[in-house]
């Protein structure tokens, strides 16, 4: 409010001064036209005392900011400007009309800085000054002299009344659009904070497809610096020609973006502004990254595929089990029966039995992978069971001892989990890696394990052959193997496993670039 009376008081203080210097100019034109009969006494006390006001004023305006009390002051102002004005009034009585546009004016500025009732003191002051003069100094006489004086005095109560009313009005108008501008700001506020909290990502583009609004999850999603102006081209190439099928359509659409670090899966929603007249003046763009989503979707799917085969499997393999063994007691009943036969005909028995037996050992692991999981969890010390697995590997063929092995064990490290099955994941994985680098020229496994966030992540990249999208896609499905004599249960089992210890499994993969398993296990 002081910010607001500081500006007023300056406007009507440069505008005194203003009119001061005009009433200066036009007195001294005046005499100047008329110089044959200037009195340069009389003239010389006039421009004393107009240097004297205007200097005055130039003191008050500058000294404006360090006074307090603005309003008496401000009294003694117009009281001061009302007595020289009748001081100029009486020297010059011949152009009594300006004088009195200047009692006028100087009313209407007090109406502006004190409103009504400063207005109308400043105009009973006024009054009193100029009814005094017309009886010091008649100009008039008779009923025109009590007709000026009742019109003037009218007037200067009329424009007092006027500039009051007036300035009130304003000020009251002043203060409602304060307000009004204050609720805008808040409301523009809110709704910048609105946007910035948004886990969705939003644009707002022109009728030329030019930004301009953007929040931060929109630069974080889609991994650019957005600028107010660009074009929308630059931002998301592939989504110009998908606008109008987004539209038409009015759903939400899903879109692959390929941002800096990865592939990602958005859902896309595009809606146009219009005005009241139904010019299109732009749309709006919200979207988010489905990903995870996607991803979680594309694991609940698998999940569901190992289900419906292991539910399959495991009817097929008890069914499978009791010809398998009635099949063994013939075999081994017939080898008894004929050992006086030939050599060639105990060697095909012999091969018959092995077969038989392996037939029966994966039907037994099968049914081992099908049954429910149960498990003894406890506190186990993930760092300490990763380094006794690799100790227990190098005793063990299947690990190949030229490997170069890196390793990246962060101390201490603690999960919840059956301790057992955790070794039989991390066996089945670092011989998986082994056998995968048979063929590679540099043999190079490197084990990390540090926490990420609220994880405990366990990384094991291999330099081997690596696997093409398709084998990835089936990766953990039963019987689903690339080796030769595999059985297509190892990773099932890890898959299994994992899941019940509520840990994910991420593979990174190409062929000829080796593979990467990273498994996140929950912080204890």
């Amino acid at each position: 409010m002081k910010d607001n009376a500081l500006k007023n008081f300056y406007r009507v203080e440069w505008a005194k001064v203003g009119i001061q210097l005009l009433l200066l100019l036009f007195l001294l034109a005046t005499q100047f036209v008329q110089k044959d009969f200037i009195n340069w006494s009389l003239m010389s006390v006039n421009l004393l005392l107009m240097t004297l006001v205007m200097s005055f004023h130039g003191v008050y305006i500058y000294s404006l900011e360090r006074i307090k009390d603005y309003t008496i002051l401000h009294y003694v102002i117009f009281f001061f400007d009302t007595i020289w004005l009748t001081i100029l009034l009486f020297y010059f009585p011949n152009i009594q009309a300006l004088f009195i546009l200047l009692y006028l004016m100087q009313i209407l500025l007090s109406g502006i800085l004190l409103e009504k009732l400063g207005a109308m003191v400043v105009a009973a002051f006024t009054s009193l000054c100029f009814s005094i003069l017309l009886v010091v100094n008649p100009l008039l006489e008779g009923q025109l002299l009590f007709l000026s004086l009742g019109l003037n005095n009218l007037g200067f109560f009329l424009i007092a009344l006027l500039s009051g009313t007036l300035s009130e009005q304003l000020r009251s108008l002043g203060t409602e659009l304060e307000k009004k501008t204050q609720d805008i700001q808040v409301l523009k506020d809110l709704n910048a904070l609105i946007l910035e909290n948004m886990k969705s990502g939003f644009i707002s583009i022109d009728k030329d497809n030019r930004i301009l609004l953007y929040n931060g999850s929109a630069s974080e999603i889609l991994e650019k610096n957005i600028v107010e102006g660009a074009r929308l081209n630059f931002i998301m190439p592939d989504l110009k020609h998908k606008l109008a099928k987004i539209k038409k359509r009015g759903s939400p659409i899903e879109h692959i973006y390929r941002a800096k670090s990865a592939t990602k899966n958005l859902l896309l929603l595009v809606s146009d502004i219009f005005s009241d007249s139904n010019e299109r003046l732009g749309s709006v763009i919200i979207f988010s990254d489905q990903t995870e989503f996607k991803r979680l979707e594309e694991e609940a799917k698998q999940n569901e595929k190992l289900a419906a085969i292991g539910k399959l499997a495991a009817g097929i393999a008890h069914e499978i089990r009791n010809p398998l063994a009635s099949m063994s007691g013939s075999i081994q009943f017939m080898a008894e029966s004929l050992k006086s036969g030939g050599e060639e005909e105990q060697k095909l028995m012999k091969i018959v039995l092995k077969e038989i037996d392996r037939l029966n050992l994966l039907v037994t692991e099968f049914l081992d992978f099908a049954k429910p999981e149960k498990s003894e969890k406890q506190e186990v010390d993930l760092t300490d069971l990763v380094q006794e697995t690799l100790d227990l590997l190098e005793k063990d063929e299947r690990f190949a001892n030229d490997i170069h092995l890196e390793k990246e064990l962060q101390k201490s490290l603690k999960i919840y989990a059956d301790k057992a099955k955790i070794k039989q994941v991390l066996l089945n994985l670092l011989i998986n890696a082994s056998q995968a680098m048979e063929e590679s020229a540099v043999k190079k496994l490197k084990i990390s394990l540090k926490t990420k966030g609220l994880d405990t992540v366990l990384s094991i990249r291999d330099s081997g052959c690596g696997m093409s999208d398709e084998v990835k896609k089936r990766l953990f499905e039963p019987f689903h193997t690339t080796k030769a004599k595999g059985t297509g249960l190892g990773l099932a089992m890890v898959h299994k496993i994992l899941d019940n210890h509520k840990a994910r499994v991420e593979v990174k993969s190409k062929s000829g670039e080796g593979t990467e398993f990273k498994i996140h296990f929950p912080l204890l």
